[in-house]
């Protein structure tokens, strides 16, 4: 008897680790599997995180650019952390808040911050990237020439400006900008002062065509011709109580920019295959960006100043400068 009940004690012990063993083995695959389910969750939920800020960050078919918008549309006293709303299938509880930075030179980056719950499991994910095209924007007092650059670099350059020029569209120039694009004459004529009405003449031989802009908003974008090398002349109006003054953007593909008296320019200034030109004694200041694609170098007396106001303001006019991308996202 007492061997039975020394085997039925063994029986039992070995019973019971058995049992042990295999509900602790059962605990630890049902572990596992949690374990690899809210990894699947995790996954699904920042791949859906990755998508929907790509889709907000760079422009997809009809999805809303939210960096490009804001850009656009807001003075750099208002670029504050803001919360966006957001909606991405599978997911709840999600938001989204982005901000932007201004570098020591000038630039602008943002950084946006995504979060969202799917099947319990909360994630997030924070993305940071740069405004304006890469290519263009980088202050040397606001002057980007080919002076310095590399082969590739100022290929770069010159590859940026010629899908600008294909792109651009006179449609999206506000009404309250006189817009001179491709006319037929290779030599113009601004007359500018303070306030009031500013003159601009094309001229081609004997023929000159007058007309008149209220607000001294312009934007001035004249493609090569083919033939003949144009030239702007943009002079202080005479009997100015002060200086000249336009607010835009002036692109000359082939051709020479010549200011004279006192002015003042706000905005782009785009030359490709030309020279930036002081004429007299007067005092010329360009704020906001020069763009010089060759060697040449802005005449003596041309002050340029980075501006990110007025580089924000005529940015949305031209193409693939306001070019949001992803840096980093983590």
């Amino acid at each position: 008897m007492k061997r039975d009940g020394n085997v039925i004690m063994l029986v039992l012990i070995v019973s019971a680790v058995c049992m042990t063993t295999i509900a602790f083995a059962m605990e630890s695959v049902l572990i596992q599997n949690r374990l690899v389910l809210n990894r699947r969750d995790n996954i699904q939920a920042e791949l859906s995180l990755e998508r929907i800020v790509a889709e907000l960050v760079i422009e997809s078919g009809d999805a809303q650019n939210l960096v490009k918008d804001i850009i656009s549309s807001n003075k750099l006293e208002t670029y504050k952390p803001s919360n966006f709303p957001l909606s991405i299938d599978g997911m709840q509880n999600t938001s989204g808040i982005i901000d932007f930075t201004e570098c020591d030179e000038g630039s602008i980056n943002y950084t946006m911050t995504v979060n969202g719950l799917r099947n319990g499991v909360q994630d997030s994910i924070i993305a940071t990237g740069h405004v304006y095209n890469p290519v263009i924007d980088h202050c040397e007092n606001g002057l980007v020439t080919l002076q310095g650059k590399s082969l590739e670099e100022s290929e770069e350059i010159n590859m940026f400006l010629s899908e600008m020029k294909q792109t651009f569209e006179e449609k999206e120039i506000t009404s309250d900008y006189f817009l001179a694009h491709n006319y037929l004459e290779n030599e113009v004529e601004i007359r500018a002062k303070s306030s009031g009405y500013r003159y601009i003449d094309f001229i081609r031989g004997d023929h000159i065509s007058k007309y008149s802009f209220w607000n001294g908003k312009l934007v001035l974008f004249k493609e090569f011709d083919g033939f003949n090398r144009d030239i702007i002349r943009l002079e202080e109006q005479s009997g100015s109580l002060t200086y000249g003054y336009i607010m835009g953007i002036i692109y000359i593909e082939e051709g020479d920019l010549i200011i004279s008296g006192d002015m003042r320019i706000f905005g782009i200034v785009i030359i490709e295959n030309g020279k930036l030109i002081k004429e007299g004694d007067g005092e010329v200041l360009i704020k906001g960006k020069v763009i010089m694609d060759n060697f040449n170098q802005p005449g003596e007396g041309i002050e340029i100043v980075y501006d990110q106001e007025y580089v924000r303001l005529m940015a949305r006019f031209l193409p693939g400068f306001i070019s949001p991308g992803i840096d980093s996202i983590r």
